[in-house]
């Protein structure tokens, strides 16, 4: 049944008299006393066909006809709520599968290694700087090479904010093309096949996490809307410095990305009913 309106609690807020009144149900037969049913109604006459028969009978045509007018309320309110009701999209029968959500791309770190400025290591440390780090080139990769829109339009704006603010221009203009993708409005679709991460961190005199290098290897297989291939083979190595509790790129140096379009392999041809020579002598 439709819910009541916002702020209504569903109270009926009858005066009492109105709530006597109602004590009677609008369903059930009225009786009343034999006495009453005895006695001839004022001004009809007193005949066997007019007396307490025809009140009787006029009670109960009123209870049935009550009762049939709630019957069909009652079916009236069920067939609105049933159109009302939504369905959820894809739900119908022949409604084609949800496209899966796409899953960021990660990178695994394959190596960790420490350096101070005493000789001194602090391996806790190294490790919380290398995650944290992990994250942000995850984050960027991503963005400037898995991500779908990047393909159309180039990396994100807000992408660009894992660079710190004095390389950030040249990451965005003069170097943007070996530092991504780069745009390829027939790309459909892009997989890795080869990546590695490895991390050196360097320590301060205190033994905190304060300066970091990063090196980079991605490589990946993508499948263009003729059914050409493009082979990604991308290297580079970042500069972190821990800038108040962020990790920012600072610079970078040996980034190459080599883009190969590899026309799509020709289909093999089917293989037919094989055929035996024989000779006869």
């Amino acid at each position: 049944m439709p819910s009541p309106p916002a702020g209504d609690d569903g109270t009926l807020l009858d005066t009492p008299n109105q709530m006597e009144q109602s004590n009677q149900s609008d369903l059930d037969p009225v009786e009343l006393p034999e006495a009453e049913l005895d006695q001839p109604v004022e001004g009809e006459p007193d005949g066997p066909g007019e007396g307490g028969g025809g009140r009787r009978r006029r009670v109960l045509a009123l209870a049935v006809g009550g009762l049939i007018l709630v019957a069909a309320i009652v079916g009236l309110v069920l067939s609105l709520s049933h159109k009302a009701t939504p369905h959820r999209p894809g739900a119908g029968p022949g409604s084609p599968p949800a496209s899966p959500a796409r899953v960021p791309f990660q990178f695994q770190v394959a190596s960790t290694t420490v350096t101070s400025y005493t000789g001194k290591g602090n391996a806790g440390a190294a490790r919380k700087a290398a995650e944290r780090i992990r994250v942000v080139l995850s984050g960027w990769y991503d963005a400037a090479f898995m991500d779908p829109a990047e393909w159309r339009d180039g990396p994100a704006a807000s992408a660009f904010g894992v660079f710190d603010p004095k390389v950030r221009g040249l990451a965005k203009s003069k170097d943007l093309k070996t530092l991504s993708l780069g745009k390829f409005e027939d790309l459909e679709s892009l997989a890795p096949t080869n990546t590695r991460l490895t991390i050196c961190v360097l320590l301060d005199p205190s033994l905190h996490a304060v300066a970091a290098v990063a090196t980079v290897r991605f490589d990946a297989q993508g499948v263009l809307s003729g059914g050409d291939l493009l082979s990604v083979d991308h290297t580079a190595s970042f500069v972190f410095r821990l800038t108040g509790s962020r990790w920012l790129i600072r610079g970078y140096e040996g980034v190459k990305t080599k883009l190969d379009q590899v026309p799509a392999p020709s289909p093999s041809p089917k293989a037919g009913p094989s055929a035996t020579a024989s000779a006869s002598t």
